[in-house]
């Protein structure tokens, strides 16, 4: 085996194959105001997100806010969940 397939197959292992459904099933839910919100943060920055796992039925992920403060996001085709006073207490998406 090459070191170029030795580096390949860790590539293949560590990079999550993202289920393209869940995301945009969950755009389509999401109000547009929030969305741009969300870009804009993620495109200057103050948005960080670490997916921790993802498989064809969920994506789950530990977002970061501006402040640092972060919190627990889970993606399925029936719901997005997440722990944040503002998902809390509010109803629908995004």
């Amino acid at each position: 085996m090459t070191t170029n397939q030795t580096n390949s197959d860790q590539t293949d292992r560590i990079t999550p194959s993202f289920p393209t459904t869940l995301i945009v099933k969950t755009l389509q839910r999401c109000d547009g105001k929030r969305l741009e919100s969300a870009v804009d943060a993620l495109l200057s920055g103050s948005l960080r997100v670490d997916i921790t796992y993802c498989d064809e039925t969920a994506i789950r992920a530990l977002v970061r806010n501006g402040d640092g403060v972060a919190y627990s996001v889970v993606l399925t085709d029936a719901e997005t969940l997440c722990n944040c006073a503002d998902a809390t207490y509010r109803t629908g998406t995004g």
